[in-house]
């Protein structure tokens, strides 16, 4: 390629031109890419043209060498030991031609990746590392996991897979671990932990104590086991709200504690003395293993008559005193409560009585305190009680003993009369109303409590009239003979009125029966401060129920 340079120089007069002409090289190369693969050690060859004396190529990277050999550009490679592909740019050059580049790319080596083994796996309560091999070509690999309950690492070809901490739920966790290496495809790595074990139950025997430790709570005991293998289960006692009767006892729903004190949704703690296993406690008759519970929550639910009972326990062995950890406990169905607060009749024995009572209506009002005696009577079955209101008179009352278990007053029976003023004396159950007027049923009886622990009588309750609620008092109502209707009193009426009695004889009262696989026995003193209160009387506006003045007669009885 040629040039010309025109220039015009004037001097003098005289003009002259001169033509200037430079030489451009010309460079071609037949080949501006080349490819190597990453294990390729070989030399490729270019053509280059030009018109140029001599001409040079240059490339940069080290693992490219380039060479001359005539008008040929030789180019040869080393091996990639790594993954990732290389790249390098040769030059070449020739005179004042226009530089020409070439590109030259090499393969990365492909990467293996292994990992032996793919799954690991943890008890509920494993908490130590384990670890997988890691097999790679690669110059490093790493590991990888989103799942927060568990930690990764890594030592040497080792992956280390830990829990950070004891499954305390019941399902099942997963993660998963990613391990990755160059461009090899990824590898993941599935690591579980179990589910702390849950023993499930099939069968559940109820039992309905009442208020036996006499201290406003229910009390009851529930077996669970499995029906195919009767002699391993769990015991346990507890407290909950106490019904008006046995019949409507239900567990409360909610969380129950482990605690001693018998407060409202506890289950007692398990204990041993004499080599007596007190429940709560975990059993195995089959190899006489007996865990005794000490902490932990059991939880019930209830629909229908449904129940569901869930429990988290704690514990120790009553031989070692080992503790024994993660005692989980499902049980779902229903529970028939057996009534064990009937009291039989023979139970309560010939017995002295000291009597306790708020004396009401009657004008004199009779003693706060007093002495007695009851006396079981077989036929029919009833209790006499002598000394009513210790007026100097020996008045006295009656309580029947039903098939059902349940002690009543008798209304029924005439216990006192005068035959000058015509009247007749039956025992009888009344109350104050709102306006302070004296009211009482006609034949209407309260149903009477007794405590087999504490050997208390117990006439406290309340009846309900027109919706409001009165305690009740109880006495010798005075009725005339002629006319029926309610005319004063003969022995005095009292409120919350409780006999504690002192047998004469000795007693055959009712000891908690033995579970089929553990002994029962209450090891604490029961309170004598509170007192279940008992059914309550529930009548209408037309209730057999007569109000007068206070008038009282003494019985020629």
């Amino acid at each position: 390629m040629f040039c010309t340079l025109a220039a015009l120089i004037a001097a003098c007069n005289n003009q002259l031109e001169v033509n200037i002409e430079q030489v451009i090289n010309t460079l071609s190369v037949d080949q501006s890419t080349f490819t190597f693969g990453a294990n390729e050690v070989t030399t490729r060859t270019a053509t280059v043209t030009t018109d140029a004396a001599s001409w040079n190529a240059t490339a940069v990277e080290t693992w490219l060498t380039v060479a001359k050999q005539g008008n040929f550009l030789q180019l040869t490679s080393t091996a990639n030991t790594g993954s990732a592909q290389r790249s390098a740019t040769v030059t070449v050059t020739a005179g004042n031609a226009v530089p020409v580049s070439i590109t030259v790319t090499q393969a990365g080596i492909a990467i293996t990746l292994s990992v032996d083994p793919t799954t690991i796996s943890f008890t509920a309560s494993e908490t130590a590392t384990k670890t997988a091999t890691v097999n790679t070509n690669a110059a490093s690999w790493d590991a990888t996991t989103s799942d927060p309950w568990l930690t990764v690492g890594k030592q040497g070809n080792m992956l280390q897979v830990t829990p950070k901490d004891q499954n305390t739920g019941t399902a099942e966790r997963k993660a998963t671990v990613k391990v990755t290496a160059g461009n090899a495809s990824p590898v993941d790595v599935e690591v579980t932990q179990a589910g702390k074990p849950v023993t499930v139950y099939n069968t559940a025997k109820g039992r309905y104590l009442g208020d036996y430790w006499n201290n406003g709570r229910a009390s009851f005991t529930i077996d669970l086991y499995n029906s195919s293998n009767p002699k391993v289960g769990f015991y346990l006692q507890g407290f909950c709200t106490l019904p008006s009767k046995a019949a409507d006892f239900k567990l409360d729903v909610g969380t129950y504690s482990i605690a001693s004190t018998g407060a409202l949704r506890t289950i007692h703690p398990g204990s041993v003395k004499d080599d007596v296993i007190y429940p709560s406690c975990l059993y195995d008759e089959n190899m006489y293993i007996y865990t005794l519970i000490t902490g932990g929550t059991l939880t019930v639910a209830l629909t229908g008559n449904t129940y569901t009972i869930t429990a988290d326990l704690s514990g120790r062995d009553s031989k070692t005193g080992a503790t024994v950890n993660n005692i989980l406990i499902s049980y779902t169905g229903q529970i028939v409560f057996e009534d064990e607060t009937k009291v039989r009749f023979e139970d309560i024995v010939k017995s002295t009585y000291n009597a306790t009572g708020t004396p009401r209506w009657t004008n004199p009002l009779g003693p706060a305190t007093w002495s007695g005696n009851l006396e079981p009577e077989a036929t029919p079955k009833r209790y006499k009680i002598t000394n009513w209101g210790n007026r100097g008179v020996d008045y006295y009352v009656y309580c029947k003993y039903t098939d059902e278990g349940k002690i009543i007053m008798d209304t029924e029976t005439r216990v006192a009369y005068n035959n000058t003023t015509g009247r007749d004396g039956y025992f009888r159950v009344g109350f104050f109303d709102n306006n302070e007027e004296f009211r009482v049923f006609d034949k209407t009886f309260l149903e009477v409590d007794y405590n087999l622990t504490n050997r208390i009588l117990n006439f406290s309750g309340t009846v309900t009239y027109q919706g409001s609620e009165y305690p009740a008092i109880v006495g010798i109502a005075a009725y005339d003979r002629t006319t029926g209707d309610f005319v004063g009193w003969f022995g005095q009426f009292y409120e919350g009125l409780k006999l504690q009695l002192t047998p004469i004889q000795s007693t055959s009262s009712k000891a908690l029966q033995e579970s089929q696989n553990v002994q029962l026995n209450c090891n604490v003193s029961p309170s004598s401060t509170s007192v279940k209160k008992l059914n309550n009387i529930v009548v209408d506006e037309k209730s057999d129920m007569q109000k007068i003045s206070v008038e009282g007669y003494e019985t020629d009885n």
